[in-house]
Formats: structure tokens, sequence, C-alpha cells
């Protein structure tokens, strides 16, 4: 397959997740009633000096994930396969207690389908990660993990989050321990299986028609769409324009891969989607809408 279909499959894919399911979720969670009753980690206050704590303390767990993958793969790269279905798998949990309640599913159904969601994610990501279903659900399980972590913080402290998010993947894919991690994964694999078979890093990773883009990514992506979608109020020609500018940075950085081995893939799209975000509220203010 050329790198061009690659490209147009990867953005398809990323339109899908965060357009419908990102979107859609943050609508359900928002109309429901769900979206202020999440807590997270961080403070959910309004502010700029809890919008700067809740960066700090993101970055911190960013950090200390990509060093316990780097040390799991430095272990042997299975563990952190099997680490990481295991988080999938919970993730997948997660996702379907929270939208059973926002849709009023009966406990007992709502358990049950969180049980069968995760199963399916173990099984999937472990056994058959080559097979078209594993990336599906990996990309709905990120997509729909984005509006549950945009609802654990304030529309201000999850716009910076996203910024720092955004230049701390430049530092970690060029210098910090993705970098390393990246090293270890081509050491394992060998120049001949690069871009072949499923991704080395699956289930962290996803893999569309041979670009690989991490699931972090898909998250994040996702929250930033519910951001536009919802704050300061339910908006949805904002949420259109600035998930067209995302897919520009997107596109924009997968170009970058027809020239590198591997680049960061949050800071265009995000750089991109959060200028048009802002600039958007500002000419709506601005105009009085």
């Amino acid at each position: 397959m050329s790198v061009r279909k690659a490209f147009l499959r990867a953005q398809l894919a990323i339109l899908a997740g965060t357009g419908v399911l990102g979107g859609g979720g943050a609508l359900l969670l928002h109309m429901s009633g769900v979206a202020e009753l999440l807590e997270g980690p961080f403070i959910k206050e309004e502010g700029v000096a809890p919008a700067l704590l809740n960066s700090l303390l993101f970055i911190a767990l960013l950090l200390g994930g990509a060093l316990l993958m780097l040390l799991l793969a430095k272990l042997r790269l299975t563990f952190l396969k099997l680490v990481g279905s295991a988080a999938l798998s919970m993730a997948s949990f997660l996702v379907g207690e929270v939208y059973a309640y926002a849709i009023r599913l009966q406990p007992l159904a709502a358990d049950a389908l969180s049980v069968t969601l995760a199963v399916a994610t173990l099984y999937l990501t472990l056994m058959r990660p080559s097979n078209p279903a594993s990336a599906l659900l990996q990309v709905a399980v990120g997509s729909l993990l984005g509006p549950i972590l945009a609802s654990m913080a304030a529309p201000t402290s999850l716009l910076l989050m996203l910024l720092a998010a955004a230049l701390y993947d430049v530092y970690a894919v060029h210098r910090g321990p993705l970098k390393h991690l990246l090293k270890e994964v081509l050491k394992t694999q060998g120049p001949a299986d690069a871009g072949t078979g499923p991704s080395p890093l699956a289930p962290l990773t996803v893999n569309f028609g041979g670009v690989v883009i991490g699931m972090g990514d898909v998250i994040l992506y996702s929250s930033m769409g519910a951001l536009a979608l919802l704050s300061p109020r339910l908006d949805f020609l904002r949420f259109a324009i600035v998930l067209l500018s995302m897919l520009i940075g997107v596109h924009a950085t997968l170009k970058l891969l027809e020239k590198r081995r591997y680049v960061a893939a949050l800071p265009i799209p995000l750089s991109l989607s959060l200028a048009t975000y802002l600039s958007y509220n500002l000419l709506s203010a601005w105009l009085g809408a």
C-alpha cells in the first residue's frame, strides 16, 4: 500500500474516531450530567493556579508512564505488551461503565457490557493484533476516553494540559524516554521488519495502513474535540472547524513521516486546533455571538 493511501486511511480513522465517537461521547456525558460527576487526579476548579498545577501533574503522569514503558521494554518487549493490553482492557471497562451509566443502563446490563468489552479488548490486542477489529476497537476506546479525561478538569486546565502535552511530546519523542523506547523497539524489530505487520508497540499504538499513532495521541485528539464542542458553550460549528484544523495538522504530521523514521504526533495537530479554538472564541466574543 502506498504512503499516500496510508495517510488517507489514518486521516479517515482519526476523523471517524475523534469526530463521531469523541464528539458524540462528549455530548452524551454533558447532556446526561455524568461529566459533572466524573472525578480524577486533577483539580476541577477553574482558574490559572489550578490549571498550572494540573498541567504539571499531567506532564508528570506522562513522563512516569513513558519511563515505565521504557523500563518494561528494556526487560522484555513482551512485558510491555502484556501491561499495555491489561491497561487498555481496564480502560475499556471504564468506558463501558461510564457510558452505560450515561444512558441509564441497568447495573447488571452495564457490568455485562463492560466486562464483555474488556475481555474483547484483551483478546484482540493480545491474540489478534493484526486484525482490523483490534485497531477499530482501540480507536473507539481511545476516542471515548478523551471526553472522560476532558470531564475531569476545568476548560482552562484542559487547554493548558493539551498545550503542555504537545510541548512535552516534542521532548519525549526527540530527546526523552520515547526516543529511547523507539530505539529499543527498532533493535528488537530490526530494519527489515519496520513498517510491516502489527506495530511492535501495540496495543499502546494503533497501526493505520502502516502509519503508527499512539493511543495517547488518539485520547488527546478526542479531548481536544470535547473541549471544542462544549466550552465555553455547546457549539457544533466551532467543533467542526477545530476538527478540520486538527485533521490538517494530522496530515502535515504524517507528511513528515515520508522523510523521517518517526515524528511527534501531538505538536502540529494540537497547536493548530488550540489556535483555531482560541481564535474562534475571541472572534465570537468580539462579534458578540
